[in-house]
């Protein structure tokens, strides 16, 4: 199976539990919908000093606006959405917007200015409406339709080795856990009212639960081992 992945570490870590042959295509993360439909806002001094090459070609894809080259010109069996890096605000750099990312507000000067839009806003919400309308439309041209499967996850209060050891973590602030969900929620029910040829993974709640031994570290989405196991065989039934 071809997979090519727009989403985060939610998606892409799942692959790691895969008990059958899976190719990864592309994986594009740290990126914002919402910022694609802008003009490129290139600052080569930004990517340089990232340490990673990882991070680097994230935030160039966020900087060139080639995320929906990228599918177009890309042959995948199975596109998988999430939506967790859809918790970053906007930076707008006049027509050019940004993903702040904790990478780009690592290496910006202090002193750079710049208005933003709020990552729960209005105006966030609506160019992510419209951008995933074009991405939608790029994908229904596609020769070789691949098959869209949405990752229907949720930030989490919970942490535990396992779900039967799910206890509430302190570490996370529930209010901002609340404020992250519903914004999701936003985004799902207009996907789901809008398009009926994505496919969904859905979870029981007793699987949003942060393992604090994640290779990532502790985090409201870096789960448990079932629910990446859950996602595999999933999108082995799908696809």
């Amino acid at each position: 199976m071809r997979i090519m992945i727009y989403g985060s570490c939610v998606s892409r870590d799942a692959l790691d539990y895969a008990n059958y042959d899976v190719e990864l295509v592309r994986y594009i993360a740290r990126s914002s919908l919402a910022t694609q439909q802008s003009l490129p806002v290139i600052k080569n001094e930004l990517l340089e000093s990232l340490p990673s090459q990882f991070q680097k070609n994230m935030m160039r894809v966020d900087m060139e606006k080639t995320l929906f080259s990228s599918i177009d010109e890309n042959e995948f069996d199975l596109l998988l959405l999430d939506l967790i890096d859809e918790r970053f605000s906007i930076g707008l750099f006049g027509a050019g917007r940004l993903t702040l990312s904790s990478e780009f507000l690592a290496v910006v000067p202090k002193d750079c200015s710049y208005p933003e839009w709020n990552r729960f806003s209005e105006e966030k919400f609506d160019a992510w409406c419209r951008a995933l309308n074009e991405l939608m439309f790029i994908i229904h041209q596609k020769k070789n339709k691949p098959v869209i499967v949405l990752n229907k996850v949720y930030f989490s209060g919970l942490s535990g080795l396992s779900k039967s050891e799910a206890t509430e973590c302190n570490s996370f602030m529930p209010s901002e856990i609340v404020r992250n969900n519903n914004f999701l929620n936003r985004m799902y029910d207009y996907i789901e009212s809008s398009f009926d040829d994505i496919r969904l993974l859905e979870y029981p709640n007793s699987l949003f639960v942060a393992n604090p031994e994640h290779k990532w570290g502790l985090a409201p989405f870096h789960y448990i081992d079932e629910l990446y196991e859950m996602t595999m065989s999933k999108l082995l039934a799908i696809g």
